[in-house]
């Protein structure tokens, strides 16, 4: 939670990522934690929310015992409300 964002305007985070389509590859999620719900970081988002509000992510996770792709990325860009 960011108590110095301003009250009445919203955070943008753009997500772009290049991850394997590999079922067992996760590929992270953004949680809205005051709502009970997430968004899964999959190719391209854009998201508006509080930063207010209690969020957060997870990162993306090659499967158990294996090793992640060394091309695989994952770019998030804020924008901060004034």
């Amino acid at each position: 939670m960011d108590t110095h964002d301003a009250v009445t305007s919203l955070s943008c985070m753009l997500v772009v990522s290049d991850l394997p389509e590999d079922e067992a590859y996760e590929p992270g999620r953004f949680h809205f934690l005051a709502f009970g719900f997430y968004v899964k970081l999959e190719s391209c988002y854009t998201v508006y929310f509080s930063g207010r509000l209690p969020h957060g992510g997870t990162a993306p996770l090659a499967p158990v015992g294996e090793k992640a792709k060394n091309w695989a990325y994952r770019n998030v860009l804020i924008g901060y409300p004034p």
